[in-house]
């Protein structure tokens, strides 16, 4: 009987850490990992959706690119387009995120010339992630830059 009470002791023990034993969440660097479109995108609250194409894959070895074509509504105006590389961390405590330039290929007419005026290095913005989307908010260059992002299917 003694032995059967310790076996059954040492079973309910054995459980006990099995249950308690949790997976780690994963972490917010991880999960976005993979390529990335805006399916909103505002600038200085204005909303520019339409007009907008912006992709960003986020690599393993925490590095990144970026897609980013304004096609105007005015057939007279030309495209602007700016492709550009780099390192992204996040802050996991605070959820922020960074995106650090390491090259820029920028064709830029006139649209958003502030961002190459400003000499933009780096940008900043708070993240949540929501349901397999990122809302990404932050002060670019001093404008207000929000975009959502989903997987690119």
């Amino acid at each position: 009987m003694k032995s059967l009470k310790l076996k059954f002791f040492f079973v309910l023990l054995g459980l006990m850490a099995i249950v308690s034993c949790k997976k780690d969440d994963p972490k917010l660097s991880e999960l976005i990992l993979g390529v990335w479109v805006a399916d909103e995108f505002f600038f200085n609250s204005q909303e520019f959706t339409s007009v907008v194409d912006y992709e960003i894959e986020f690599k393993g070895d925490m590095t990144y690119k970026v897609e980013f074509l304004i096609d105007p509504p005015d057939p007279n105006s030309p495209n602007t387009q700016l492709i550009y590389t780099g390192d992204w961390s996040i802050d996991e405590a605070n959820s922020v995120l960074t995106l650090e330039y390491d090259h820029r290929d920028d064709v830029w007419y006139g649209v958003v010339g502030w961002w190459v005026s400003n000499d933009i290095k780096e940008e900043r913005y708070d993240m949540k992630l929501v349901n397999d989307k990122i809302g990404l908010d932050g002060i670019i260059g001093g404008n207000i830059v929000v975009i959502n992002l989903e997987p690119k299917n």
